[in-house]
């Protein structure tokens, strides 16, 4: 099997379910890449891969894609922050005297962030782009400033205390993920069972919390075995 994915998802949520999927099938070969989206969708339009899977803008006619589940954008805070003892980002207050970590352009997670937030982006003050999410949270743990990253890159930074997340208040930063493919690709029997595989997103995204260790995502998958027994 031959996929890529965008940054966030090639990171923080593919290698933990292939692992689980090959755990229960270990002669399957997986080969995945990671690119940012508007890379990634080339890679599938060309062939080069069969499926993608992404966080940002698809327009591309000879695209398919279908919905996987629901993410959310969140402000991080480090944990010295003036702003990290709120639970809540005001965008119409808490942009002042703040410096910005932003992810690199071509990145879905920035273009959904500007798009989300273009009523505001006079007040936003950038000082410095960085082209991995991982930099980036490092960067705000050591109180250089704040960022906007997926929910699901932070659990567990949040979990261990190293970073504190803000829900945004006055703007939806909910975003849509999804799978991708070029037109008329013959899909075989293991990539279907892979793609039905990696559905199980659906439900663990309501928490988050499997995505924190890759046993936690084991015991979810136990836990639906079992209920659809």
């Amino acid at each position: 099997i031959n996929v890529v994915a965008s940054t966030t998802i090639g990171n923080y949520i593919l290698p933990y379910l292939i692992g689980a999927f090959k755990r229960m099938y270990p002669q399957v070969y997986i080969n995945m890449l990671v690119h940012h989206t508007r890379y990634a969708e080339s890679l599938v339009l060309d062939g080069k891969v069969e499926v993608g899977f992404v966080e940002g803008y698809v327009n591309n006619p000879d695209t398919v894609k279908r919905l996987w589940f629901e993410d959310e954008l969140v402000v991080i805070a480090g944990p010295t922050d003036p702003l990290s003892h709120k639970h809540i980002f005001d965008v119409k207050h808490d942009f002042t005297n703040t410096r910005w970590i932003m992810r690199e352009e071509g990145s879905g997670t920035v273009a959904i962030f500007r798009e989300k937030m273009k009523d505001y982006l006079d007040q936003i003050n950038v000082i410095m782009e960085m082209g991995h999410p991982e930099s980036i949270k490092k960067a705000v743990e050591s109180g250089v400033g704040l960022a906007c990253l997926s929910s699901l890159t932070v659990c567990r930074e949040v979990e261990h205390g190293w970073l504190k997340t803000l829900q945004v208040e006055g703007v939806d930063m909910k975003r849509k993920l999804h799978v991708i493919s070029r037109k008329n690709l013959k899909m075989n029997d293991i990539l279907a069972e892979f793609l039905a595989f990696c559905d199980i997103m659906s439900t663990c995204s309501k928490s988050r919390a499997c995505l924190s260790s890759p046993w936690k995502l084991q015991s979810l998958l136990a836990k639906n075995s079992v209920q659809k027994k």
